[in-house]
């Protein structure tokens, strides 16, 4: 049955590959970008999935509205774009999901998204994109990267056939002062300095406005609202090993029986399973909802979680560093078939000095109860997310103000 489900995978994958390789094609014969004139400053965000889209939320919805503010004052206003990238491993179901959210949420006009056949002759006066998995358009566009949270991976620095590389954009838009200190301990730290600057996680800004009550939340997963959250939230990198279904059984198992409301969250690539190993990780999830002892959180947004949650269970997941910054306790478990690269990570140190090490599930149930009576976090916690989110909280408004810096740079003095 796995043989038959990866192979049916892979055939996925081709048809998509395929798909994108014709769409591509027939972009180079489609000239008419060549001919078009708006008159405005254009923006463009790029992304594959929902979840990466969902990080440029404030940062669009806060362009909107200076936009709408300027052009009250001055006849100079911008337009917002969104380009939907075709990804070999996203199903495409995904992609009508992301054009409905980015039509309805991010309330960009239906003319104004784009796929890629329509945007290879296009040009804009800015090209922002949240992951190296990014293309550009054939004419020169000014290409920032904004990354979907803290931590540089190794291989975002190394060229790729199929992706970017952190030299290819002409602005880094780090999280915090850890991403920078990362990327001048690297050997290109001299080519990229010059293009990277500690800004901020816009995404998470949300966090500090919202409500302190959670009802609206323990009414949709169906919670008890007297009992604390312990919110369980393996990364996809554990998820893809073998014998991660096993792991999350074996966790599940060990954490149900505290007095709490068991929350299991996947990361929102699990559910594709080209980014999962080839597991199916949506049966697994329906057994284990059969238990009224486990909930199931299928909201592809985290910050409802992460807002409510008392204690985090976590594996690689950089929501550890968000649950920090919350001033709230972090259990860090070592799956039983750890993924070695990410293991090696220094920022795998940095979490583990943030956080309450557990090996075993039996060993992060005792730490878990331990820290519902006691959620005092380890002392470096808050230094740690000092560390990776600069801005904390309020991060949107520099970010907004760089892009509209980059559209409308200030005039150089007369010599």
């Amino acid at each position: 049955m796995l043989a038959t489900r990866s192979v049916r995978e892979q055939a996925y994958i081709l048809g998509r590959a395929g798909a994108d390789l014709m769409m591509r094609t027939g972009g180079l014969l489609n000239l008419k970008p060549l001919f078009a004139r708006s008159g405005r400053r254009t923006i463009a965000f790029q992304a594959y999935s929902t979840h990466l889209a969902r990080c440029f939320a404030p940062v669009i919805t806060r362009l909107h509205e200076t936009s709408r503010e300027t052009s009250r004052e001055t006849s100079s206003d911008l337009r917002i774009v969104f380009l939907l990238l075709p990804h070999p491993h996203v199903p495409f179901s995904a992609t009508r999901e992301l054009r409905r959210y980015v039509r309805d949420d991010l309330a960009i006009a239906e003319r104004d998204i784009f796929t890629a056949w329509q945007w290879t002759w296009a040009r804009f006066d800015l090209l922002v994109c949240a992951d190296v998995f990014a293309r550009f358009p054939l004419r020169r566009s000014s290409t920032v990267l904004m990354p979907h949270g803290t931590g540089l991976a190794p291989r975002w620095f190394n060229p790729h056939p199929l992706r970017k590389s952190l030299g290819d954009f002409d602005h880094l838009l780090l999280a915090g002062k850890y991403d920078f200190e990362v990327l001048l301990q690297h050997p290109q730290a001299g080519a990229l300095a010059g293009h990277a600057r500690a800004i901020g996680f816009p995404f998470i800004d949300a966090l500090a406005t919202f409500p302190p009550a959670r009802e609206q939340y323990d009414r949709r997963l169906g919670l008890t609202p007297e009992k604390p959250i312990v919110l369980f939230a393996p990364h996809h990198f554990a998820l893809e090993m073998p014998g991660s279904i096993d792991y999350v059984r074996e966790m599940v198992q060990a954490l149900k029986p505290l007095e709490v409301n068991l929350v299991l969250k996947l990361h929102a690539t699990s559910f594709y399973p080209a980014m999962a190993g080839g597991q199916q990780w949506r049966a697994v999830l329906d057994a284990l909802a059969r238990d009224p002892a486990v909930h199931i959180d299928e909201e592809e947004d985290d910050l409802e979680a992460l807002r409510y949650a008392d204690v985090l269970v976590n594996d690689y997941s950089s929501r550890a560093f968000i649950f920090m910054a919350e001033h709230k306790p972090v259990v860090l478990v070592t799956p039983s078939s750890p993924n070695m690269q990410q293991e090696n990570l220094d920022r795998m140190n940095l979490m583990r000095s943030g956080s309450r090490l557990a090996h075993s599930p039996s060993e992060a149930a005792q730490l878990v109860s331990r820290l519902l009576r006691d959620p005092t976090p380890p002392p470096d916690a808050d230094k740690i997310a000092e560390r990776c989110f600069s801005n904390l909280w309020n991060a949107t408004e520099p970010v907004v103000e760089f892009l509209r810096g980059e559209l409308w740079p200030p005039s150089k003095p007369a010599s």
